[in-house]
């Protein structure tokens, strides 16, 4: 018969335990972020589901908006499917201007800096990375900040606006 001394004992209660507290603490975490991301998209479809109750409201104060700057409309098309597409978990989502680029498309830190310049490149106009700026919030304020820019470049040459890449 084996028998353990004191500290053997205390050695093999005390690797048990350590498994066991391992074991919960990751069946804790897969758990609390599941439920995490199931409420995020839930809160998701939630506002994708009202904007399409308004009847494409928010697509069409998008396009309005940039066509009061004077812009292509095929320019304005391309920015809004490049923000619909930020949010993939949600087919066909419903941009609105005053959607935070953090809370709503989850855009944040240097990704803010990319979407700046992805956009810039579909308007065809630059926008230096040394410039400054007031760091967006919004998609407005991304779309303010690019047609600032562009206005600051001069109009548009005759050809520059007939097709978009």
């Amino acid at each position: 018969m084996l028998t353990l001394t004191p500290p053997a004992l205390f050695l093999k209660l005390r690797a048990a335990s350590t498994a066991a507290v391992f074991f919960w603490s990751l069946l804790g975490m897969i758990l609390f972020l599941t439920l995490a991301r199931g409420f995020a998209l839930r809160r998701l479809r939630r506002a994708a589901a009202l904007r399409k109750r308004e009847g494409g409201a928010g697509r069409a104060a998008f396009l309005a908006y940039l066509e009061d700057r004077r812009l292509p409309i095929e320019w304005s098309q391309a920015a809004y499917q490049y923000f619909q597409d930020c949010v993939p978990s949600v087919k066909d989502f419903p941009v609105g201007l005053d959607d935070s680029l953090g809370d709503v498309l989850g855009i944040c830190g240097p990704d803010v800096d990319d979407t700046i310049l992805d956009i810039a490149a579909m308007f065809r106009c630059r926008v230096s990375e040394e410039a400054e700026f007031r760091r967006p919030q919004t998609v407005r304020d991304v779309l303010d900040v690019v047609v600032a820019a562009r206005d600051a470049d001069g109009p548009p040459s005759h050809g520059d606006h007939e097709k978009v890449d």
